[in-house]
């Protein structure tokens, strides 16, 4: 994130030389082709916070200083806190940087049809830190969903008592870490059968130590992580296994470098069966940790080409996220930015990535927009993966929409039959396009109905429950787990549709600021059954499974399905 912003009269210059790509527009339809536009204009979110009972805004605390810390926020969880098959919502909450009583953190339990109910009140959510995301695993496998929340200073950790009771063990476990903490994920990092813990940290800051910084003009604005140059080690914390941690950055190699950490997405990258961890890191190099195996992990971003773009630049590396957009099975990685920055879409080689942004088709259409939260989903399920992107401005613009001088429309990207991303311009398609400052967007199916839903987190401005109202394609969810029921984390899923094979990763930490839906899903298009899918698990045991009918989710067990006696791919 830079200081000064790319100016937005230049790229209203450039954008009259392009074509808009429109859901219902006849005159554009044709750019999209005969699919993409039938598609686009069966695509439709609507907006159903305030229906739903979701009534969240990000409160910032800015009055008339800019606190640095108050354009970043806030994010929040899709998660199933009392395990009833549905997805509940955990709201981070922002408030004051000062001395001053803060605002808790809400959790909004889901009723069984995508509706919520605030269930704060004699939780133990309520943490009153100033919020940044939140991360959701069940740290010490007692089949509850615990979580993990980050703060402008002491983190905190709340463990999940059953009977919708939460409990702060943030001293006892040892991982109140009070940095500048932003995207968490809890990740299985040595193999044993505890999740350990990886905490993003930004920029070295106190109150004391904020910086003024002002534009051209004399008036005040947010300042760049380059105005600080104080970038600061991430924390990796090891799972003891009796409900504490270790603090294992320096041994395991992650506090020999520094970043402006913002986005995070673990994933096995080389293929190795080990968990790795790709950082997102704002005007720094993107880190690449590789997990070694014995314990230590080392940073290999430049190495294998994703620390910085084609061109050599570090970027402001904000949300991040996998894909397989190539159908080998291996997680693709898309990193988000700045305006006047191209997106970052790194192709994975097996053991090195390639910088394909130009053909994914995103080294223009988001690049006056200044992008946080991302998800790749096929969200029309026609079998195609499509991406969102959640914007707003971090410095100030001189004419503000709807009076929020940061405030810009999201995105929606159609994915084509070849692997590209096309941009759907028209407010046709639903609510997605609403102009607001979003940060965090989390994604997940909240009304099991197969089609992913978004949640968007906007600051200082009432947050959207984008409630995907796609029915016309066919669809298959898995949720994965192991033999103790545990979520399995960084299983691996094939499924053959049209000929072609798919992958699905499951990974409940990317975006930004954000924990996900952990179950995977995949648009079947017009295909009813499905004959088999192929489960890679964290072990390295490959299993298939079925066959089964389309339109419902499946809960596949490992140890249960037919063990492959040849490597699948």
């Amino acid at each position: 994130m830079r200081h000064l912003e790319f100016s937005s009269k230049r790229w209203l210059t450039l954008l009259t030389l392009v074509t808009a790509i429109g859901c219902g527009d006849g005159k554009q339809e044709a750019k999209l082709g005969a699919d993409a536009s039938a598609i686009a204009k069966q695509l439709r979110f609507i907006d159903m916070a305030a229906d739903n009972g979701v009534n969240h805004i990000y409160e910032s605390g800015h009055t008339k200083d800019c606190l640095f810390p108050e354009i970043f926020g806030g994010g929040g969880a899709l998660f199933d806190f009392d395990n009833d098959g549905d997805l509940d919502l955990y709201l981070v909450q922002g408030g004051s940087l000062g001395p001053e009583n803060r605002i808790g953190n809400r959790l909004l339990e889901n009723d069984g049809t995508g509706k919520f109910i605030d269930v704060s009140n004699g939780s133990g959510t309520e943490d009153s830190g100033y919020g940044m995301g939140v991360a959701a695993g069940d740290f010490d496998n007692d089949g509850l969903l615990d979580l993990y929340v980050t703060n402008v200073g002491p983190n905190t950790l709340l463990k999940n008592l059953g009977d919708g009771k939460f409990a702060s063990v943030t001293q006892s476990a040892g991982v109140g870490d009070s940095q500048w903490g932003t995207s968490a994920a809890f990740i299985n990092a040595n193999g044993d059968e505890f999740l350990d813990l990886y905490v993003c940290n930004y920029v070295a800051w106190s109150l004391e130590r904020d910086l003024r910084c002002v534009r051209s003009d004399g008036v005040a604005d947010y300042c760049s992580p380059n105005s600080y140059n104080r970038p600061t080690n991430d924390i990796l914390y090891i799972n003891n296994g009796d409900g504490t941690f270790k603090d294992a950055s320096l041994e395991t190699g992650i506090r020999s470098t520094r970043g402006n950490g913002l986005g995070i997405v673990p994933a096995d990258f080389n293929n190795d069966g080990k968990m790795d961890i790709f950082v997102a890191n704002d005007m720094t190099e993107n880190l690449m940790w590789i997990n070694k195996g014995d314990g230590k992990f080392e940073n290999r971003a430049m190495l294998m080409g994703c620390a910085v773009d084609r061109d050599g630049k570090a970027k402001a590396g904000m949300g991040t996220c996998i894909a397989d957009l190539n159908f080998d099975g291996l997680p693709d990685l898309a990193v988000v930015n700045l305006d006047g920055q191209s997106d970052s879409f790194f192709e994975n080689q097996g053991g090195y990535f390639n910088d394909k942004t130009a053909k994914r088709g995103l080294a223009f259409e988001s690049r006056p927009y200044t992008r946080f939260g991302v998800g790749i989903h096929d969200f029309d399920n026609d079998g195609n993966l499509d991406m969102f992107l959640a914007n707003g401005r971090v410095v100030f613009q001189d004419k503000p929409v709807q009076g929020d001088a940061f405030a810009q429309e999201n995105l929606i990207m159609l994915g084509t039959v070849d692997g590209k991303f096309e941009r759907v311009w028209s407010q046709d398609c639903g609510d997605v396009s609403a102009v607001a400052t979003s940060r965090a967007a989390i994604f997940g199916d909240i009304n099991n109905d197969g089609a992913i839903d978004i949640v968007v987190i906007n600051k200082d401005s009432p947050a959207q429950v984008l409630v995907n109202n796609n029915k016309d394609n066919h669809w298959i969810g898995f949720d994965l787990r192991h033999q103790t029921g545990a979520i399995a984390n960084g299983a691996k899923v094939k499924l053959i549709i049209d000929g072609k094979t798919h992958y699905r990763f499951v990974n409940p930490h990317y975006s930004y600021l954000a924990s996900n839906d952990h179950r995977v899903q995949f648009g079947l298009k017009d295909q009813a059954k499905v004959a088999q899918v192929v489960v890679t698990w964290p072990s390295g045991i490959q299993e298939a499974y079925g066959p089964f009918e389309s339109n419902q989710y499946r809960t596949l067990e490992e140890g249960h399905g037919a063990p492959m006696t040849q490597p699948t791919e």
